[in-house]
């Protein structure tokens, strides 16, 4: 009888690890997929009036370009120079009269959208802008 209720206290028992490291091992993985942090992009039109404004959480593997292809209607070419972006939702452009400008917390980006980096609590703002 002893040795009966002893597997079966021994067996609760690991059963009871088992499901413990579940669970631990869920939760590491968890974190580990948690978000680095939050952007907002901002969509304004050729007369700076605001026609969306959306925040996103990001994670180590998202980039700019891939946010806003999977989160917008984005239409765009690859050229020799990298991407090319058209339209974006209402923001429509000939890239001969208008073209989409880029900023990042107020400031004209200097590099195309594959070439800018994901940081936390950052503005990006796509404006459609005239060509001069």
């Amino acid at each position: 009888m002893q040795k009966l209720s002893f597997k079966i206290t021994l067996c609760v028992l690991l059963i009871g690890i088992a499901i413990s490291s579940l669970f631990l091992y869920k939760s590491l993985l968890v974190k580990k997929n948690d978000s680095l942090g939050t952007i907002t992009i901002v969509l304004e039109d050729i007369d700076k009036k605001v026609l969306s404004e959306k925040q996103f959480d990001f994670v180590e593997e998202d980039t700019l370009f891939g946010i806003l292809i999977n989160n917008y209607q984005v239409r765009y070419e690859d050229s020799m120079y990298g991407k090319v972006i058209y339209d974006i939702d209402d923001i429509k452009t000939d890239f001969t009269k208008t073209y989409i400008s880029i900023y990042v917390n107020n400031i004209y980006s200097q590099v195309g959208i594959s070439s800018i980096p994901l940081i936390d609590g950052d503005l990006i703002l796509f404006r459609e802008e005239a060509i001069w």
